[in-house]
């Protein structure tokens, strides 16, 4: 007999910015419990799914789930399998495959050892317009250095008409204009040998994902239109804003579809 259990989506965001005393809760035990990891969009994205095994805190380790089988269904009954492409990675084969705005979706999760695992069903909203998105120079005290910390703060100004309570998630790369700190005098190809224009790889550009995750939910707002929501700090202490910088809103999708 198989045994089903649900997945509850549940976005919880907790922010401690107090010290008083340190509290080591009691760990000793444990359970190998099972962590989803997903996110289904109506973007070009993959559509990804990860399953690992939690591990204990004084252990830590990463304990990936093999082995299991995965797949989407719509309200329309139509099933997508993920093929798993690497240990505990699950993934759709389908490049053509994503979400669409208005469809409602279900994941399934079904383990080796008979468990099944299946998600709430959760509808994919349209993403909220953006009305702006800037920088302000901003300054902070570093308590510890007595010294204040340059640079530029992010906001995004948006605003959206649906009259569902919603939640918003961005996911943001950067990609910046430097320069290098040493032109190249030589290079090595079995011995040293002259590098003929020395200041043409001077200039450097870099992009890389922030790995901050920002979630905004109009839960407890009265209107539709939220301004100065920060987003980013990128301080004067790095070479990002030296030049020039830019700033990707990648992935803007309301009410945080299938993040399992």
């Amino acid at each position: 007999m198989k045994i089903k259990n649900y997945i509850t989506l549940i976005c919880l965001i907790v922010s401690i910015t107090s010290c008083v005393d340190k509290y080591w809760p009691n760990v000793d035990k444990y359970e190998k419990l099972l962590v989803v990891d997903g996110l289904l969009t109506n973007g070009d994205n993959p559509v990804v799914v990860k399953l690992s095994l939690t591990s204990s805190i004084n252990d830590i380790e990463l304990i990936p789930l093999v082995g299991a089988e995965v797949y989407i269904t719509d309200e329309n009954q139509l099933e997508t399998s993920l093929t798993e492409t690497e240990s505990g990675t699950y993934l759709v084969l389908d490049s053509s495959f994503s979400g669409h705005v208005g469809i409602s979706y279900q994941l399934h999760v079904n383990l080796p050892d008979g468990r099944n695992y299946i998600s709430d069903t959760c509808r994919l909203l349209p993403p909220s317009p953006i009305d702006s998105v800037y920088g302000l120079p901003e300054s902070f005290n570093i308590e510890n250095e007595n010294k204040d910390l340059h640079g530029i703060q992010f906001y995004i100004d948006f605003h959206n008409d649906l009259p569902d309570k919603y939640y918003q998630l961005w996911k943001l790369t950067q990609t910046f204009k430097y320069q290098a700190t040493f032109e190249i005098d030589y290079t090595w190809e079995g011995a040293f040998f002259p590098f003929p224009k020395p200041d043409s790889l001077k200039t450097c550009w870099r992009s890389s994902k922030i790995n901050e995750i920002y979630v905004f939910s109009n839960k407890y707002l009265d209107g539709n239109k939220i301004t100065r929501f920060p987003l980013v700090y990128v301080s004067t202490k790095a070479k990002d804003l030296s030049i020039r910088y830019s700033l990707l809103n990648s992935c803007r999708f309301q009410k945080m579809l299938l993040i399992f």
